[in-house]
């Protein structure tokens, strides 16, 4: 349940409400299970706040601080959130379909089994974060940079990735069927029991390093480039 005054203060703008976290820092904001549907909210500072169920979808969050922030089983469903801060912040099964997040910046972020299914993420930075198990099928993350991070059984069938830099990303068991890697950098980036018959645009994929990719595999001219273009543990790939 909300705090009704870190509420109400909230909802009088950016600019009061920052101006209340500036005066007490140690305060950490209970917003959890607030309804903020479709508010404006654009540059306010939420880092560190509590936001575990909170209903934000429709919500304007561009270029909002939500670093180290809680948003655990959030509804971010088509929110604004360009150029959001999201550092640190948990979005264990938060929903995020359709949600805007182009230039959003993630790093040590928990995306764990979030939905973010036709979500727009186009160059939005992710590094160093958990995917695991998360949706996002058919989600535009065409020139996102995605490195050192995990997509485990990520869901990723028909996703655009045109342009994206997945260096160092593990993807074990990551569903592709349909994703676009159109001019995708693989470098040391491992797959294991993936298929990638259905994968387009392997034939651009980049390369840049020094080539360890696993030759275990007996490989198909698709698996062959595919591996060609990819570092690390490169171990199963299905046909």
């Amino acid at each position: 349940m909300a705090n009704d005054e870190h509420l109400a203060l909230l909802m009088q703008g950016a600019v009061s409400w920052n101006r209340w976290r500036s005066y007490n820092p140690e305060v950490t904001p209970d917003l959890a299970g607030a309804a903020i549907r479709g508010a404006d909210l654009r540059d306010a500072n939420l880092a560190r706040s509590d936001l575990r169920g909170a209903y934000l979808s429709g919500a304007n969050l561009h270029d909002v601080n939500l670093e180290r922030s809680d948003l655990t089983n959030a509804n971010l469903e088509t929110a604004i959130l360009y150029g959001t801060w999201l550092e640190y912040a948990i979005l264990y099964e938060a929903n995020l379909s359709g949600a805007k997040l182009n230039w959003a910046h993630f790093e040590h972020t928990s995306l764990h089994r979030a939905d973010l299914h036709e979500a727009s993420l186009v160059g939005a930075k992710v590094r160093s974060s958990d995917l695991t198990w998360a949706n996002l099928s058919k989600a535009d993350l065409s020139g996102a940079v995605l490195m050192s991070g995990n997509l485990t059984r990520t869901d990723l069938s028909e996703a655009d990735l045109s342009g994206a830099d997945l260096s160092g990303m593990h993807l074990n068991a990551t569903e592709l069927d349909g994703a676009n890697f159109s001019a995708v950098t693989l470098s040391n980036a491992s797959f294991t029991d993936v298929d990638i018959s259905a994968v387009k645009g392997l034939d651009s994929v980049i390369h840049r390093g020094d080539r360890q990719a696993s030759e275990s595999t007996r490989s198909t001219s698709r698996e062959a480039l595919f591996q060609r273009h990819s570092c690390g543990a490169a171990a199963s790939m299905k046909r």
